[in-house]
C-alpha cells in the first residue's frame, strides 16, 4: 500500500509491508534508497533517503500518518510518524509541524482500517490526510494521504466534522455538505450512494453545527432546530422509531437547541439554551447518563434536572459537559479511568472530575479525552498506551485515571481526538 507526498518538488513514496516476520513486532523500520536490508528507523534516517517503511504492532501492519507540511501541534499512536526536521521520530510529546499557523478548528475522525483527520484554516480552506478507503477525504477518488491536501480550491468553509468514512462540513453561507461512505444514508443526500466529494445537502442556508458519527449525524440551525439523519438502529436519530432516515429529519419541533454531539457507539447528546442537557440512542454501560444500564431510548430524554449544563461532548461509550461554573463532569464507560475518579468503575450519572472550576473546552473520541482550561493549559485522562496522553510514554502503564497536564504551555485553545489514533490542540496563535 504505498503512501506518496511531496517535498522540495520530488514526490517520495512510502511502502508498507505486511509479513509474518515476528521480528517486526512492535517496530519500524525502513530501507533507504538503493539497500537491500531493513533498518530500525531512528532519528538519524533522513526521510529524503527513505524508499520504504513497514510497522507492525501486535500482528497487524498499521498506517503511517504523514503531516509535513501543514500547521498542527499533535501527537500520534505508536503506528503513525510525524515528519520534523526532515526526519522520521515517533511522537508521544507534542511536536510542531510546519510554521504556517492559519488553524481555526480541525477535527479527528477513525474508521476500520485506518484513520483520517482534517482541519478549517482561517483563509477558509480546508485540508484532510489519511485513510480515504471510501472517499472521506473529499478529494474526488479513493486513495489515501499521508500529508494534508486541500478539498478543493474553495475558502468558503467553516467547520469540519469527521465520522466513521464520512465527513460533514459547515459552510459560511450556512450551507452544508457531505461526502464518503452512505450504507445508511449518513450523508443526508436522500439516497445511498457514496461521494467522494462535498455535496450539499439540500438547498437551506441556516445551518449552524454539524456532528458526525459512527454512521450517523446530527446538527443544529440557526433557528434552534435540531436535525438528524442516517443509522438508527437503537433509536439514535431520536425520532421514536428505529428507521434509518436518508435525509435531514426534524427531532421534535423545539426551536432552543443549542449544541449537538454524536459518539460513535449510537448515543447523541445536546444541549437547550435554557442549560438543560439531554441524551438518547444505545445505552450499553451508563453512557446516556440517566442513572441505568441497557436502556435505549428513541426520542431526547432529560439528564436529570439541572440548568447549568453549557456544553457536551460524546466519547466511545462515555460523554462529558462542562457546566457553566467551570466544572467539568463525565459518565459511562469508566474501564481506562477516562472518567478521572481514580478508579476504573463505569457511572451511569454525571460525576464530578476533580474539583476545578476553570475547564473550558473538552475533546473526546475513543477512551481517553483532552481538554483545556481557561488558563489556557491542556490536560488529559484515560487510555494512553499508544501516547495519547503526550506523556511521552506507550505502554500499557501509560493509562491515567485522574487528568495529568501535558507540558506547561499555557496558550491551548482547541483539543480534539481521534477514535483510537491520534490527539492534537490548537494554540491561539493559530498552530
Amino acid at each position: 500500500m504505498p503512501l506518496n507526498y511531496r517535498r522540495g518538488g520530488v514526490t517520495y513514496q512510502i511502502n508498507l509491508y505486511d509479513s509474518d516476520n515476528l521480528s517486526w513486532e512492535d517496530s519500524a523500520e525502513v530501507r533507504v534508497s538503493g539497500a537491500s536490508k531493513y533498518i530500525q528507523l531512528d532519528s538519524n534516517v533522513s526521510h529524503e533517503n527513505a524508499s520504504h517503511m513497514r510497522i507492525r504492532k501486535d500482528g497487524t501492519t498499521n498506517a503511517v500518518l504523514h503531516t509535513e507540511t501543514k500547521e498542527q501541534w499533535l501527537w500520534l499512536w505508536a503506528s503513525l510518524y510525524s515528519y520534523t526536521e526532515n526526519t522520521m521520530t515517533r511522537a508521544s510529546s507534542p511536536v510542531l509541524i510546519g510554521s504556517d499557523y492559519k488553524w481555526t478548528g480541525q477535527t479527528g475522525g477513525s474508521d476500520i482500517g485506518g484513520a483520517c483527520m482534517g482541519g478549517v484554516q482561517s483563509d477558509g480552506t480546508m485540508w484532510t490526510t489519511g485513510n480515504n478507503s471510501s472517499g472521506q477525504l473529499g478529494l474526488g477518488d479513493t486513495v489515501g494521504r499521508s500529508i494534508l491536501t486541500q478539498v478543493g480550491s474553495d475558502i468558503v468553509w467553516k467547520q469540519l466534522a469527521m465520522g466513521n468514512e464520512y465527513s460533514m462540513a459547515v459552510r459560511t453561507d450556512g450551507t452544508i455538505w457531505s461526502w464518503g461512505d452512505n450504507a445508511y444514508g449518513q450523508l443526508g443526500l436522500g439516497d445511498e450512494d457514496p461521494r467522494s466529494s462535498p455535496v450539499q445537502i439540500g438547498s437551506d442556508t441556516n445551518w449552524d453545527q454539524v456532528s458526525a458519527g459512527g454512521i450517523y449525524s446530527a446538527s443544529v440551525k440557526t433557528d434552534g432546530t435540531l436535525w438528524t439523519w442516517g443509522l438508527n438502529n437503537a433509536g439514535q436519530l431520536g425520532l421514536i422509531d428505529r428507521l434509518y432516515r436518508s435525509s435531514p429529519t426534524q427531532v421534535g419541533s423545539l426551536t432552543d437547541w443549542k449544541q449537538v454531539d454524536v459518539s460513535q457507539s449510537g448515543a447523541m447528546f445536546a444541549v437547550r439554551t435554557n442549560g438543560t442537557l439531554w441524551s438518547w440512542g444505545r445505552d450499553s454501560v451508563g453512557n446516556l447518563g440517566q442513572g441505568d444500564e441497557g436502556v435505549d431510548r428513541s426520542s431526547p430524554t432529560q439528564i436529570g434536572s439541572l440548568t447549568t449544563w453549557d456544553y457536551v461532548n460524546a466519547g466511545y461509550q462515555e460523554a462529558y459537559a462542562i457546566k457553566t461554573d467551570g466544572t467539568l463532569w463525565g459518565w459511562g464507560q469508566g474501564s481506562y479511568g477516562e472518567l478521572g475518579q481514580g478508579d476504573t468503575v463505569h457511572h451511569s450519572s454525571p460525576v464530578q472530575i476533580g474539583s476545578e472550576t476553570n475547564w473550558a473546552i473538552i475533546g473526546a473520541a475513543g477512551y481517553h479525552w483532552l481538554a483545556v482550561k481557561t488558563d489556557g493549559t491542556l490536560w488529559g485522562c484515560g487510555f494512553g498506551n499508544n501516547g495519547e496522553l503526550a506523556q511521552g510514554d506507550n505502554d500499557n502503564e501509560a493509562r491515567r485515571s485522574s487528568p495529568v497536564q501535558i507540558g506547561s504551555d499555557t496558550d491551548w485553545a482547541i483539543p480534539e481526538t481521534g477514535m483510537f489514533a491520534n490527539a492534537g490542540c490548537i494554540k491561539y496563535s493559530g498552530v
